[in-house]
């Protein structure tokens, strides 16, 4: 019953690309190779893998169950061999930090930047993700800390927190509302404006702001991330962005064509570093943590 590592490893192939030739392609072996070892794991383990429907091969239940144990071996494997380079390289050690994509590319690489400055033999892996996929990292133990904007609730993560970060609104410069210092969601709501996905973190920011007023009736366009909002405002898109300040800071410094105003009686959000709540962070995390959080006291 037992499968021997060249079974596992086409099996995966063939579930990463779907069929034989590609499996195949990724390991430099001919399409009949594959099939024949495909059919020996099957009858291996007593069960059907694939089903053939009109020459393409459709997953089972059974074997998208088996994928998933197999994938979390192989990030084991990756972590394996993230450590032996680094040993090799004679590297003190590593930082793995994942952000939300709202706020990765504001104040994050300014300190990922010191930090290197300071822990040069320390390997430094940064990336900009969604929520939901910060916190798979996170549990996957692919990410030593997350850096976000929003609760990571899950029982087996904690956070440390960092700031207050208010939201803004943010419009192009002859924009009606860039006449003003201040704006509130009423006058807002009078507009066109860039909306997010239902459900998604800043989705239910913007419920929150406008659960008095009335949402706006008229949406011009949905974006991802605040981010994408300033992008498309930047490109000429005729709407009100709402998004957090790090983001309206970044595209309105040095950007005359973008205007940030401050809404009145806005919902705070919080900036935070999630981490796993039952293991103790690295020195590398550790070190991370206080300069993110002198960062924040500037």
């Amino acid at each position: 019953m037992a499968l021997n590592l060249r079974q596992i490893e086409v099996f995966r192939a063939v579930m990463l690309t779907g069929t034989v030739s590609g499996a195949a392609k990724l390991l430099y072996v001919s399409p009949p190779a594959v099939s024949r070892l495909l059919a020996h794991t099957e009858l291996t383990i007593g069960m059907i893998l694939f089903e053939r429907v009109k020459g393409r091969l459709h997953a089972t239940p059974e074997a998208r169950r088996l994928f998933m144990e197999i994938e979390t071996a192989y990030l084991g494997i990756q972590r394996v061999n993230t450590v032996a380079k680094e040993l090799a390289e004679n590297r003190q050690g590593s930082l793995r930090v994942y952000a939300h994509a709202t706020i990765g590319g504001s104040f994050v690489p300014r300190v990922l930047s010191r930090f290197h400055q300071e822990y040069e033999n320390i390997g430094i892996i940064f990336e900009c993700v969604r929520q939901w996929e910060l916190k798979e990292r996170l549990l996957n133990r692919q990410a030593d800390v997350g850096i976000t904007l929003f609760p990571m609730e899950h029982p087996n993560l904690d956070s440390i927190r960092l700031c207050d970060v208010p939201i803004s609104c943010i419009v192009s410069t002859d924009h009606p509302l860039a006449a003003h210092p201040e704006t509130d969601a009423q006058a807002i709501s009078q507009y066109p404006i860039i909306d997010y996905e239902q459900g998604t973190p800043f989705g239910l920011v913007l419920e929150d702001l406008f659960a008095v007023t009335g949402y706006p009736g008229l949406i011009c366009m949905r974006a991802g991330t605040p981010r994408e909002v300033c992008g498309l405002i930047e490109a000429g898109i005729v709407g009100v962005g709402i998004v957090d300040q790090y983001s309206a800071e970044e595209f309105t410094t040095g950007h005359r064509s973008l205007k940030m105003i401050p809404i009145a009686n806005a919902p705070l959000l919080t900036a935070r570093i999630a981490h796993r709540r039952y293991e103790p962070m690295s020195r590398p995390s550790r070190s991370f943590v206080t300069m993110m959080q002198e960062f924040v006291k500037l």
